[in-house]
């Protein structure tokens, strides 16, 4: 996951400008958007806080093919930081 995060980011650095112009797929809308909230924020198990300091329940930003791609590449940090828990502290929350 770790490896798949970086790739995602030169993927992004290097086609961000093309990525911006296309539209979201009608796949990643129903994942972000449309489907049940509740999986959503169960799977993101490890939230990190906005500039406020306060985490964030609320779904990502997705206007364009670039914030999927970004998405996809959080979603990768977030298994991650959950298999990272469950490997030092036996809990997907960890400490």
């Amino acid at each position: 996951e770790d490896h798949a995060y970086d790739t995602y980011s030169g993927y992004l650095r290097d086609h961000g400008e093309l990525l911006k112009k296309q539209e979201v797929p009608a796949v990643a809308n129903k994942y972000y958007v449309e489907d049940n909230p509740f999986l959503f924020d169960l799977f993101c198990t490890v939230k990190d806080k906005d500039e406020q300091g306060d985490f964030s329940t609320r779904r990502p930003k997705l206007d364009n093919l670039y914030d999927v791609f970004v998405n996809i590449r959080d979603d990768e940090k977030e298994h991650w930081k959950t298999l990272c828990n469950l490997v030092q502290y036996g809990d997907m929350q960890g400490v």
